[in-house]
């Protein structure tokens, strides 16, 4: 199964973090690839052609905020600052974590 995950920003610390949820989930037996960034749809439509996901896991952002990804791609969010939004703007991914 093939899982690439998206954080919100190129930081250190997301950098970081996202290092650690590769090697976590890649010992868990995923083949995974990653940024430390969101994807346009541009990028995000290279992205689908060259790594193929079966799942998406990204942060602070929902499928109904990222309509682009392959309906049949389950899409992950974690969202740990609400940015403004009510629960219904968090709607359409497949699995919602919730941080608070």
């Amino acid at each position: 199964m093939r899982l690439s995950i998206f954080l919100p920003r190129p930081t250190p610390f997301y950098e970081g973090l996202l290092q650690q949820m590769l090697r976590g989930y890649a010992a868990a037996g995923f083949e995974v690839s990653g940024l430390p960034r969101l994807l346009e749809e541009a990028e995000a439509a290279r992205w689908i052609l060259d790594r193929r996901p079966d799942v998406v896991f990204e942060m602070n952002r929902t499928r109904q905020e990222a309509p682009f990804w392959p309906k049949q791609t389950v899409h992950v969010t974690w969202i740990v600052d609400l940015l403004g939004r009510t629960e219904n703007d968090l709607l359409g991914s497949e699995i919602t974590y919730m941080f608070d």
